[in-house]
């Protein structure tokens, strides 16, 4: 695994052009025009394309993001949306689940 290097990071990020590069295993670096930079991790669930934001670059550094991606990479397998999960446990980000119905009590 890991196409990337630190220094073609810092390189893509001195050039300031928009980019997005994969690492391998789903594992992407986006840089946006305005030098926004972070990790995403691209993967499917039930057939459906999905993208989950692992961190921003350079508080994330390559090698915390491949550990992160290789770890959710695990409970994909397990069937588990690893960006469904990041939602429910980050504080502010408690969204109800939209697949499933709720009733009330009679």
């Amino acid at each position: 695994m890991g196409k990337l290097t630190d220094v073609q990071i810092k390189h893509w990020i001195k050039a300031a052009n928009s980019v997005a590069k994969s690492d391998g295993e789903g594992l992407t670096f986006t840089l946006s025009k305005d030098g926004s930079a972070a990790w995403v991790l691209r993967h499917r669930i039930g057939g459906k394309q999905r993208e989950k934001t692992l961190g921003r670059f350079p508080d994330m550094s390559l090698k915390k993001a491949r550990g992160i991606a290789a770890d959710d990479r695990v409970k994909i397998q397990q069937g588990i949306d690893v960006g469904r999960e990041s939602r429910l446990t980050t504080p502010g980000h408690n969204r109800p689940d939209r697949s499933s119905t709720q009733t009330a009590d009679l």
